[in-house]
């Protein structure tokens, strides 16, 4: 075995594709501990964070999980709390964008938390800072943008710390008028609202849509301590408004809200887009600039291609479920990190369940405690099953570079792991987890450190066995679409190896992986990835477990 060590120094500049980075060696630094409850219900009790009655609604089709937020914007009559990792300026990220320009006009209150690395584009100034700034102009609208990496680049390096210029804010939220929210899965682009029909790089998600007074103001405290602390870049309004983009965010935003109501009725086209333009034209008194027209000309063009969203408004929601419910979030370690209730909640679950554990997360990349915790439930005989990405599915070859040799060592250690990876070129971007069909939980924590040590994160945990239920038969259904991942095994089920003298000597004896999914083209360059990475030295201050 050998964990990756990784300390906080670094000279050069960072990227979100290389910020896993680290060295092989043969110890963690400090001590492997984890909790130890006696069930699910114990753990469940222990977690740290707001607990009261909830209603839960899941939401796992992209379709129904826009035509959700979009109702939940528009309908807004006081308040909208909104914190994404991602916005993007395509046709969701700006219609959003126009949708809550156009409640701010309404006298509606908003506040933006936008992480600076996933939403650096639309954050960053001559690139779509405008749009924001238009949005601030209208009085209601305070827009924070959280750790952008440019201006913290400098002090990162005058610091040798890397952690200042890499933690961020992986929180999805939205808050309504204080009664209604949504955290999950999703950020805000085409990705995660579109089918792959409409776009090749549509992902698998999950989002929890969650009532009750006491777990929504939990939720909104979440975004609340994080958006009061970080105040550095406030986005402030044009004090020369040479160009405004207002109509053009007013017009796409009624454009958006007449696709989504059903008021385009299917035609050719010319005749759809004409509707289109009337609806958008219908929300402002004046006649539009040119250039302001040939802007909404094309991105009217690029709404025709997600037809899956339209008529999703008004949303006929799913079973709502009332649970026993907790908020666990983490802070950034741009902030603080001094605990992370987030992994102690998972440890936690670990520790106490006593029969089977069913998680689904787009990385597997464990620190010594996680791999502990679920050495030690393997050995109570704990049933595990991981649904996770393959070399097909996943956006990130520094994660599958991680987990391409590590896997089979865990299924040894992890005696009763079994692994289940995307056969089809879709990202599995859900992270959820069921622990003896009782407890479950849904966020934004991802099995991999950026979720472990270093990102602001949010579960909520349901204390439910209907919602165990639910979320047990719809990750059951998607075993359909997946390998599993074998490695030989003796007749007491003890892993195999390679012998003295194999290529691979030492080594799991694989049955079947990712080296079985993807061309050997494919895989070299995951191993070139990891050569890289392990080449790299003392550049973080926490443990990975990698072979």
């Amino acid at each position: 075995m050998s964990v990756m060590m990784m300390s906080a120094t670094m000279v050069g500049s960072l990227t979100m594709g290389s910020l896993m980075m680290g060295a092989c060696t043969t110890l963690p630094r400090l001590p492997v501990r984890i909790p130890h409850p006696h069930s699910t219900l114990e753990a469940f009790q222990e977690l740290k964070g707001p607990h009261a009655v909830a209603g839960v609604v899941t939401m796992t089709d992209n379709a129904y999980a826009w035509g959700a937020r979009w109702e939940l914007i528009t309908d807004a009559r006081s308040s909208i709390d909104f914190s994404t990792f991602i916005i993007d300026n395509d046709v969701f990220g700006f219609a959003i964008l126009g949708a809550l320009t156009e409640r701010a006009r309404a006298g509606v209150k908003i506040r933006m938390l936008l992480d600076g690395r996933g939403s650096m584009a639309i954050s960053t100034s001559m690139l779509g800072r405008d749009y924001l700034q238009e949005m601030v102009q209208t009085g209601n609208v305070d827009i924070h943008v959280f750790n952008p990496p440019l201006s913290e680049l400098v002090g990162s390096l005058l610091k040798l710390d890397a952690v200042q210029v890499s933690a961020g804010t992986h929180n999805k939220i939205l808050v309504v008028d204080d009664a209604i929210a949504v955290v999950g899965g999703r950020n805000v682009n085409s990705h995660y609202f579109a089918t792959l029909l409409e776009d090749p790089g549509a992902v698998a998600d999950a989002d929890v849509l969650v009532d009750g007074a006491e777990v929504v103001a939990a939720i909104k405290d979440v975004m609340s301590r994080e958006f009061n602390s970080w105040r550095r870049d406030d986005v402030a309004a044009d004090p020369i408004n040479f160009s405004s983009q207002l109509d053009e965010l007013l017009m796409f935003a009624g454009a958006m809200d007449a696709w989504v109501r059903g008021r385009v009725v299917d035609g050719t086209d010319d005749e759809m887009l004409e509707l289109l333009r009337q609806a958008g034209r219908e929300r402002i008194d004046h006649e539009p600039a040119p250039r302001t027209v040939e802007l909404l000309q094309q991105r009217l063009r690029a709404l025709l291609v997600y037809r899956s969203v339209r008529g999703t408004v008004p949303t006929t929601f799913l079973p709502r479920v009332q649970v026993d419910a907790r908020v666990v979030a983490t802070v950034s370690r741009a902030r603080s990190l001094k605990s992370n209730a987030a992994t102690d909640a998972v440890l936690r679950a670990i520790a106490g369940a006593r029969s089977d554990i069913v998680i689904q997360s787009p990385s597997f990349i464990l620190s010594p405690q996680l791999l502990r915790a679920f050495e030690e439930a393997s050995a109570r005989g704990v049933s595990i099953t991981v649904l996770t990405n393959s070399p097909l599915s996943s956006d990130s070859a520094i994660a599958q570079s991680l987990f391409i040799d590590s896997w089979p060592e865990l299924m040894a250690r992890i005696k009763t792991l079994r692994i289940f990876t995307a056969r089809i070129k879709q990202m599995q971007h859900a992270k959820r987890a069921v622990f003896d069909d009782e407890l479950s939980f849904l966020g934004t924590y991802n099995l991999d450190p950026f979720s472990t040590k270093m990102n602001s994160e949010t579960i909520i945990a349901s204390w439910s066995t209907l919602v165990a239920a639910q979320t047990r038969t719809e990750l059951t259904a998607r075993l359909a679409m997946m390998d599993e991942y074998r490695i030989a095994r003796d007749g007491f089920g003890r892993a195999q190896r390679h012998p003295q003298g194999h290529a691979r000597a030492g080594q799991v004896v694989v049955l079947f992986g990712p080296r079985d999914q993807v061309s050997p083209a494919q895989i070299e360059a995951i191993e070139g990835v990891k050569a890289w990475l392990l080449g790299l030295q003392n550049l973080w201050d926490f443990d990975v477990v990698v072979w």
